[in-house]
């Protein structure tokens, strides 16, 4: 674990250098430095839990259990490092969610995020600064009468569970017959109907957005492929030159020019679909158009593949 701590220290510091001041403008990096901070924060507590548990074992070795041993201050230290663990391991289940990347419908829910992410950011600010204006308000309101808002945290926490429908009318009416039914439907309406439609039209407006523009969608590579290029760059494959006994890469262009052009069909229709749906409504008859270019594209494949050979 330790050594691949080191590892990814080094590979994130390279990447800092790299990329200078925007390296900190992606999340996945700033998880990769929030897991390595919490790491080496683990590893240090663990070595210090150690060197205080021989301490007290050495107390109680020498007093025969008759001495004094005082464990709040180890009790303190093992809870903190249990967080870290805890916390060290969120952030690394977190990760996998870029692996997910390489999934087609996975890729454009990632494309939506962040297609939305700006505006997310923005509606963020205005409902935490709603929510908790509201989260004061009822403390100060139901405080004295009602246990669910006696502290700021017991507020907060009672005010989420209205915004998905967890409240007892009943008791706030009691709490407040005139304030009490007030406060509640205002922020019934601005909480819960307002605020929560704005951010599911936002995500709704994006995923639309995605998902009519090819150009926005995912498309990385397959996760072999993925994998396998890792791999060559670990060993320093990646980068190799060419084999001097191959020839001169005329056969290799060939095969890339023949690869093209079969792709490129699919392409055409799925070219084709798009501007059927977005422009037309999809009332075009897009299938002998589909087969016209399908024999175009064959004729011109036949004498891509006639010229290298003449």
């Amino acid at each position: 674990y330790v050594g691949f701590i080191v590892f990814f220290t080094v590979r994130e510091f390279k990447n800092w250098r790299n990329q200078g001041s925007s390296y900190f403008g992606s999340y996945w990096n700033w998880a990769e430095v929030i897991m390595i901070c919490l790491s080496y924060a683990a590893m240090v507590l663990y070595v210090y839990r150690i060197v205080l548990t021989q301490e007290i074992l050495k107390v109680f070795n020498t007093t025969h259990g008759n001495g004094y041993v005082k464990l709040q201050y180890v009790t303190t230290i093992d809870e903190m490092f249990g967080y870290i663990i805890a916390f060290t391991t969120f952030v690394a289940i977190l990760k996998f969610i870029r692996i997910l990347r390489f999934n087609k419908r996975m890729g454009i829910l990632y494309s939506t995020l962040a297609q939305c992410s700006k505006d997310l950011k923005s509606f963020c600010i205005v409902f935490c600064t709603v929510f908790f204006a509201f989260v004061q308000m009822f403390y100060l309101l139901f405080g004295l009468q009602m246990s669910d808002f006696s502290s700021f945290v017991n507020s907060a926490e009672t005010t989420f569970g209205m915004v998905t429908g967890k409240f007892d009318f009943d008791a706030i009416c009691r709490a407040s017959p005139l304030l009490g039914p007030l406060a509640f439907f205002m922020f019934v309406f601005v909480a819960a109907i307002v605020l929560i439609n704005i951010f599911l039209t936002l995500i709704i407006s994006a995923f639309e957005t995605v998902k009519h523009d090819v150009m926005k969608q995912n498309n990385d590579y397959e996760i072999m492929d993925f994998m396998a290029k890792k791999v060559k760059g670990m060993f320093g494959l990646a980068n190799a030159s060419a084999d001097p006994t191959a020839g001169d890469g005329t056969e290799d262009s060939i095969n890339s020019i023949e690869e093209q052009l079969t792709l490129f069909p699919e392409k055409i229709d799925r070219l084709l679909h798009y501007i059927n749906d977005m422009y037309f409504d999809g009332k075009l008859d897009v299938n002998n158009s589909k087969s016209a270019v399908g024999r175009r594209l064959a004729l011109n494949a036949n004498r891509a593949r006639v010229m290298p050979a003449t």
